[in-house]
């Protein structure tokens, strides 16, 4: 910011004289440009307000001129009261205009200031919440330093016994060469002996299938000779059963004429027996008529009988003498 010290009044109302006389407004704006922008804004509005009061001092003083009429000084005044007022008039318009025109930069730097104040607040907002992630963050990171050390440890434990496993594995690898030259020199034995084995077998098998061949050869001339033995045989027993076939036959149908007549008879009997049956069946039905009738009588009998030994026993009591019975065969009265 520029100081108070770097203009005066004096620059300040030549500046406003020179506008004045040129026709143009002594606002703040053409002062503060004329004098080249020097100086803080209200020192030059406190200059410009100073010239004007005692230019209009000035102005509105009466002067006293012994050389001219007294009339004429009279209207000169007048005239250039007026338009000093005029002059005055529109300084003040412009004035207005521009002091509005600064409320209207004012408010919009104030509200520039509060978008900014509120856009500081954001970023500080942002900026501890930033801090806080870093903060988590570093303490993530910590957290990954100290699980990053241990496996360093850990690595440098498993490199030592890495080592050791390498000349472990040396060690094993030669052991294993070692063996893979016993086993190929075994092998290699291995081979010759089965190569000799397998061709003494060859020969032993050569040898059992040509005896094999002549068994076999032997066997089925054998088979044949016995084959040719049964077939003839089988041929003298077809003849004979053969002529034992017509015997038996013969006998089959003489024994069937046996027993065709044997069965006519059975038949024969069977009817005689089949009467026999249906009159036994009818004498058995008038047997049971009778039969029906005796116990139907036996019944009437033995009511009759009944009735008699209760007489008998009622005449037994003390009150009617004892009667003798009658003879046997007289039947009961």
């Amino acid at each position: 910011m520029a100081k108070s010290s770097e203009v005066s009044p004096e620059a300040v109302a030549t500046a406003c004289v020179e506008l004045w006389a040129a026709g143009e407004s002594t606002s703040f704006n053409n002062v503060y440009d004329k004098i080249g922008r020097l100086g803080s804004a209200a020192i030059v509005q406190r200059y410009i307000a100073q010239w004007r009061k005692d230019s209009a001092e000035r102005l509105s003083a009466k002067r006293t001129l012994p050389d001219l009429p007294t009339d004429l000084v009279t209207a000169s005044d007048e005239l250039l009261g007026k338009t000093w007022a005029l002059a005055l008039g529109q300084a003040e318009a412009a004035y207005s205009e521009a002091h509005r025109r600064l409320a209207g930069v004012r408010a919009e730097i104030e509200a520039a200031l509060e978008l900014a104040n509120q856009k500081t607040a954001q970023a500080e907002f942002e900026s501890l919440r930033l801090a806080g992630d870093i903060q988590g963050l570093q303490a993530q990171l910590d957290a990954k330093n100290d699980l990053l050390q241990d496996a360093l440890k850990n690595l440098g434990e498993s490199s030592v016994a890495l080592a050791t496993r390498e000349d472990q594995i040396v060690g094993l690898r030669e052991d294993l060469a070692r063996a893979l030259t016993t086993i190929a020199s075994d092998r290699d034995r291995y081979a010759a002996d089965l190569a000799s084995t397998r061709d003494h077998h060859v020969q032993e098998l050569a040898t059992e299938r040509q005896r094999g061949d002549e068994k076999l050869a032997d066997a089925q001339a054998k088979y044949q000779a016995e084959l040719d033995r049964v077939q003839a045989m089988a041929q003298g027993d077809r003849l004979h059963l053969m002529a034992q076939t017509d015997e038996i036959r013969l006998a089959a149908r003489i024994k069937a004429d046996e027993l065709k007549e044997q069965l006519e008879n059975a038949k024969a009997y069977a009817e005689g027996y089949r009467r026999e049956a249906y009159a036994a069946r009818d004498e058995a039905s008038s047997w049971r008529g009778k039969s029906e009738v005796m116990q139907e009588t036996i019944a009437v009998e033995r009511a009759r009988a009944e009735a008699a030994e209760r007489v008998l026993q009622s005449r037994q009591s003390p009150e009617y003498p004892v009667v003798q019975p009658a003879e046997s065969g007289e039947a009961l009265g």
